[in-house]
């Protein structure tokens, strides 16, 4: 399944960076990551997501982003490990002292042989104190698979909702930036004029300071929007394990 998600393109140069260092990471990628990613659903623990294949030259949106954050975020690793080992100490709860069996024959050699037969023994055993504590610890593994199982549902959720939240804020701030871009040009343009004026005195210096305060006002805002916004994309790219 391709998703084609266009009206998110303009996030595509935001994960390039993350893209190219994300190749490099514990767990590398196929060849022709930095154009494409293809995610099986045996990858994602997590319902809502299925297989998928992410073109990165159209762009990734929310489910994009959530899906390489459950792939590639480096704190589901540890965890998911502790999935597998819980998983191994289920199975070893389940595994009980195997019957032993053994048969000798002792073979009459040299000597006297008359009215001799070769002799045999026959035994079987079976280490039944280890049932004792069988179910309880059987039990007990299965009750702690359970909760180590949740407790990766739960983070991988968290993950993922964690990357679309970061995926609208970065646009949404992104589109700040623009707008607060366009009114501190338009207010930079405005006070040039306004200085021009004056110096034909047909403004007066009352006139041009208050267009010069709401210019530096204007550009106060637009930087707190870009640092903002550079902010939320570190944290998307941390999300998304880049």
């Amino acid at each position: 399944m391709r998703r084609k998600t266009k009206p998110w393109a303009r996030f595509a140069y935001l994960f390039l960076l993350g893209s190219t260092t994300y190749a490099q990471s514990e767990q590398s990628l196929p060849n022709g990551t930095a154009e494409r990613l293809r995610i099986s659903k045996a990858r994602i623990h997590s319902p809502e997501l299925e297989s998928q294949i992410i073109d990165f030259r159209n762009g990734i949106g929310p489910d994009e982003a959530a899906t390489i954050a459950l792939y590639s975020n480096p704190a589901l690793r540890s965890i998911r490990d502790r999935r597998g080992l819980a998983a191994a100490q289920l199975i070893q709860a389940g595994i009980v002292p195997n019957p032993v069996v053994s048969y000798a024959r002792d073979y009459v050699t040299g000597g006297n042989t008359a009215g001799t037969t070769t002799g045999y023994t026959f035994s079987a055993g079976w280490e039944f104190s280890a049932l004792i504590p069988f179910l309880p610890k059987q039990t007990a593994a299965r009750k702690n698979f359970r909760s180590v199982d949740l407790d990766v549902a739960w983070q991988e959720w968290q993950v993922a909702m964690n990357a679309r939240v970061a995926v609208y804020r970065v646009l949404a701030l992104d589109a700040q930036v623009q707008r607060a871009r366009e009114a501190n040009r338009g207010l930079q343009e405005s006070t040039g004029a306004m200085r021009e004026a004056l110096n034909k005195h047909e403004k007066t210096v009352l006139d041009l300071s208050a267009v010069e305060s709401a210019s530096q006002d204007s550009l106060a805002t637009m930087l707190g929007l870009e640092q903002e916004f550079e902010r939320q994309r570190l944290g998307l790219n941390k999300a998304l394990g880049v």
